[in-house]
């Protein structure tokens, strides 16, 4: 609450919320066997400052409601035999930027306390918070992880490119952490969010990641509530499914006339063949181009220009395999043997074996690119993005 004997009224009763709401829910996880290690990561940056109205409960502090989901569950892992490390994640305005306060009988109320005084500010840096964790921990990664948030990683000013870096680098994080535990990203929107931002981002996780449960708990009153419940979803991870499809969206689209012009190159029934063909006639018929001071061109652009940069070229690429129903799709590329680059590429499957296809890097090797598949949403955005805002491109190859 945002009265004030609404922090007094959360220190008198949030370790006996902590203690006894959970109890009935985990009762028969307590024959199971217990999670060694937990990390509740918990959002404190500047939005988390706020107080929503609802009708049932009243006015509720967005960072009241995630600090006694956080204790909730600490107190859950703890009677099962865990150990609880609770980080604050904003960005570095915050001095309290990915600390974190170790949870134990005895030292309830003292984190309690902490929290409670804390005053949020900055952005939602959960890369910074994993990046460390990750780095820190190594192969001793906690067996379970707990994220709370009001809204998608950013750097707090609405800026597509940077925004869309940091949320690029929250997933590769996430992806790494969930291969030996498991991840719970439990969110519910902000009214200061832009909600396609925080729609955006948490379609993303769905997509991309397989085995990190992501709840819209849509409601900060039901907060606590929601973090039992997730208890009792499937374990199993999810199926993984490739972003890499034969959909003719933009910007890959084709004319009928340019596809009549490529007919020739597609050979039934063997996707290697179709593929040399296409990076044949691609080397023999277009030349790079610097995207600067221009806007950013779709498959048709390039062909009405026989010109394109790395992206653009990509663009007529996927364009052309998926006219040749081969799957395919972007490519984005962050390393190139220790070097930091913005490169794209193509990257599309044969059978089920994933390949990559690059003609703007010359005879650099891409085996040793480290890179990430784009989905079709996120890329048309970013393509929408640069088209309207050529000062972006400056970073861009």
């Amino acid at each position: 609450t945002n009265e004030p004997r609404g922090p007094i009224a959360i220190k008198s009763t949030a370790i006996n919320i902590a203690r006894k709401i959970p109890k009935i829910s985990y009762y028969d996880l307590i024959s199971k066997q217990p999670p060694k290690n937990c990390y509740i990561f918990i959002d404190f940056s500047a939005s988390t400052n706020n107080s929503i109205y609802y009708a049932s409960f009243g006015w509720i502090q967005i960072k009241n409601s995630l600090i006694v989901t956080a204790l909730s569950i600490g107190e859950v892992i703890l009677e099962l035999g865990g150990k609880v490390k609770i980080m604050i994640f904003s960005d570095s305005d915050n001095p309290h930027h990915c600390e974190v306060l170790e949870y134990y009988k005895g030292n309830q109320r003292k984190v309690l306390e902490k929290l409670l005084n804390l005053i949020p500010s900055g952005g939602t840096r959960l890369d910074e918070a994993l990046e460390k964790i990750l780095n820190k921990l190594n192969k001793n990664i906690p067996t379970i992880n707990f994220i709370l948030s009001d809204g998608a990683p950013q750097e707090g000013y609405f800026r597509v490119d940077v925004d869309d870096d940091i949320q690029s680098r929250t997933i590769n994080y996430l992806k790494e952490l969930e291969k030996s535990s498991s991840v719970f990203l439990l969110w519910s929107p902000c009214p200061n969010n832009k909600f396609d931002y925080d729609d955006f981002f948490f379609k993303r996780c769905s997509d991309e990641l397989s085995n990190t449960i992501i709840v819209n708990v849509k409601s900060f009153a039901l907060f606590p509530k929601k973090a039992h419940l997730i208890w009792n979803m499937p374990s199993e991870s999810r199926k993984i499914i490739s972003i890499y499809n034969t959909n003719s969206i933009f910007p890959f689209e084709l004319s009928p006339d340019f596809k009549n012009e490529i007919n020739h190159l597609k050979v039934e029934n063997n996707i290697q063949e179709t593929v040399r063909n296409v990076r044949k006639w691609i080397r023999e018929n277009f030349k790079y181009s610097s995207p600067y001071g221009r806007k950013y061109r779709t498959a048709m652009e390039v062909v009405e220009a026989r010109a394109g940069c790395c992206g653009e070229v990509s663009n007529l690429i996927v364009g052309m395999l998926r006219y040749f129903g081969i799957p395919s799709g972007i490519l984005e590329v962050d390393y190139i043997e220790q070097v930091r680059i913005n490169h794209a590429m193509v990257g599309f499957l044969d059978g089920q074996k994933p390949m990559c296809l690059d003609l703007t890097m010359g005879d650099i090797n891409t085996k040793d690119a480290i890179s990430n598949p784009v989905s079709d949403a996120r890329w048309s955005r970013l393509m929408l993005y640069w088209r309207e805002n050529l000062v972006a491109l400056k970073n861009r190859k």
